[in-house]
């Protein structure tokens, strides 16, 4: 009998989580499968779950909660052979749920990790740490720091809150890149390598990307004046970037290495989780990822 593990976080939101594995358990147990599940509230436990599911032969793991626990997950994976992965939506953002069309109801998610196609699902090397999702610098970062010290909102209001009082503080940033040999320098808001397409609760950043394709998606958002922001921001968020083609340019690659030389404080934004020691250098690990998506209606 197949293993299957039950990676569960707790972190986001209690009540919304406890309601969540209610459904997922009852599913499994109704029909009779067994499974181990962890209650995971910090990064080391849950690698010390993913390994144990290696150790005992591998199997399914079953990611409950939101990119940062899928991140997690995956970067605990050392045999991707041995563990394929579902997703069920659990956290604040679910921004590559939502790539992959996972279905909101949590038992219509299992089911279909139960019995939809195994694909293979690209990842993104960064630095050394596996993407998922979405890895950043600029803007993004800026939003990320400020949100995880305000106190008084939760979920995407935090989130909202946090990029509005940014918008009004933060300039752009000197960026170097090298997409696939090709050197290119702006005065950036925003660069951003895709596996999936949207980061901050739905903001469309890399459109364009697909998570099984040849290459991952570039976007670059270069400096905006604040009077232009209000007419600008709507179109980036929704992602009718062509409307912004001034200022938003989209290109695919395989290999991006972006450096900031004037900044001494260059944060990496991979998957939501700020990294402050890692290079930003990407490069495309195609079809590495085990994962069960089901086919869109």
């Amino acid at each position: 009998m197949e293993n299957i593990y039950v990676l569960f976080n707790t972190d986001a939101n209690v009540k919304k989580s406890t309601g969540i594995l209610a459904e997922v358990d009852h599913f499994l147990c109704e029909r009779g499968i067994e499974h181990k599940t962890l209650f995971s509230e910090s990064r080391d436990s849950a690698t010390n779950f993913v390994h144990e599911l290696e150790a005992n032969g591998g199997g399914k793991l079953i990611v409950v909660g939101g990119d940062g626990t899928i991140h997690n997950a995956v970067n605990a994976i050392r045999d991707f052979d041995k563990v394929s992965v579902g997703f069920i939506q659990g956290g604040s953002g679910n921004d590559l749920a939502s790539a992959l069309n996972i279905k909101k109801d949590p038992k219509d998610a299992v089911q279909d990790i139960l019995t939809v196609p195994e694909h293979r699902m690209n990842l993104i090397d960064v630095g050394g740490i596996k993407c998922a999702n979405v890895a950043a610098t600029g803007l993004d970062v800026e939003v990320l720091k400020r949100r995880d010290k305000m106190k008084f909102f939760r979920g995407k209001a935090k989130y909202l809150v946090a990029t509005l009082i940014t918008l009004l503080k933060f300039g752009s940033y000197k960026l170097n890149t090298v997409l696939d040999g090709v050197h290119r320098a702006l005065d950036g808001m925003v660069v951003a390598v895709g596996n999936g397409r949207y980061f901050g609760g739905g903001m469309h950043v890399t459109p364009h990307a697909d998570p099984f394709g040849d290459k991952f998606g570039v976007t670059t958002v270069n400096a905006i004046k604040k009077i232009a922001l209000p007419r600008n921001l709507p179109k980036f968020i929704s992602g009718k970037h062509e409307k912004a083609a001034k200022y938003i340019t989209h290109y695919f690659g395989e290999n991006l290495v972006v450096t900031a030389p004037e900044e001494k404080d260059f944060t990496v934004n991979v998957d939501g989780e700020l990294y402050n020691n890692i290079e930003f250098d990407c490069k495309l690990l195609r079809g590495q990822l085990r994962v069960f998506v089901p086919a869109k209606d």
